[in-house]
């Protein structure tokens, strides 16, 4: 029994390339004609830009923040992890306030440094 190559008739043929590069033409003209459908709502939420002034205003202020507000020292890690208006909300609720009222107070707050 000896062995088959691929040249031999009685061998394996394989006329189909197998080795394409990562983008070939032929990927980027079909994906080009491939219409997307509707994207999945992974439960992102949209954010205006007010949202977006409210937030670099959070991560500029929050450290004097919570230092002022002993009450949120129990949510130290839910404050640098949760999204901007899950974490007002839960401000809100520990402190006793409406969530515009702590919005009001994060955009209003001046840095004791920056005087």
């Amino acid at each position: 029994m000896g062995t088959k190559y691929k040249n031999d008739k009685a061998g394996l043929t394989n006329e189909v390339q197998q080795n394409q590069g990562i983008k070939s033409s032929l990927d980027s003209v079909d994906t080009a004609k491939k219409k997307v459908g509707n994207p999945v709502n992974n439960g992102g939420v949209a954010i205006s830009s007010d949202d977006i002034h409210l937030e670099k205003q959070w991560l500029a202020v929050r450290d004097e923040y919570v230092a002022n507000f002993p009450e949120l020292e129990a949510m130290e890690q839910e404050i640098k992890t949760e999204n901007i208006a899950t974490l007002i909300e839960r401000i809100a609720q520990t402190r006793k306030q409406s969530t515009q009222e702590i919005k009001d107070e994060i955009r209003s707050w001046k840095l004791s440094g920056n005087s």
